[in-house]
């Protein structure tokens, strides 16, 4: 008698798992964008959540703040980017060429527009500082 009384005041729960878009888009590329902003629409594979890779746009630099800075680094630099494929401040490179010497900046932040995608375009803003010379 007790098994039934357990059976009787046990919750019924239904889930569903998300869909893996890394196998559901097969030769086409997961919408990093799209997934990060629409979560529970994404739970259900849709196509609508995968982009041909020949069409993402090239990433375009369209403003630099300050458009100049100290010879000896340490400057803090905004660019204004579009398209650039990154989600997170890890996700970016920063390195300056100065003739034959190569240094690695710092990455200090990056925002990307909500609504941004690979398909119709990402917005995003990084904060840069520039290395210091020795």
């Amino acid at each position: 008698a007790s098994g039934e009384f357990e059976q009787a005041i046990a919750p019924s729960l239904r889930y569903s798992t998300a869909c893996n878009y890394d196998t559901f888009c097969d030769s086409e590329q997961p919408d990093i964008f799209l997934l990060m902003h629409q979560p529970l629409a994404a739970l259900q594979c849709d196509f609508s959540f995968c982009v041909v890779p020949a069409d993402i746009k090239d990433a375009v630099i369209l403003s630099v703040s300050p458009d100049s800075g100290s010879e000896v680094g340490g400057t803090q630099v905004s660019l204004r980017v579009s398209n650039l494929p990154a989600l997170d401040s890890s996700d970016v490179i920063f390195i300056v060429h100065d003739g034959s010497v190569e240094s690695r900046g710092q990455v200090l932040s990056l925002r990307v527009a909500t609504g941004s995608s690979l398909q119709t375009g990402v917005e995003s803003v990084l904060l840069l500082q520039t290395p210091a010379r020795p």
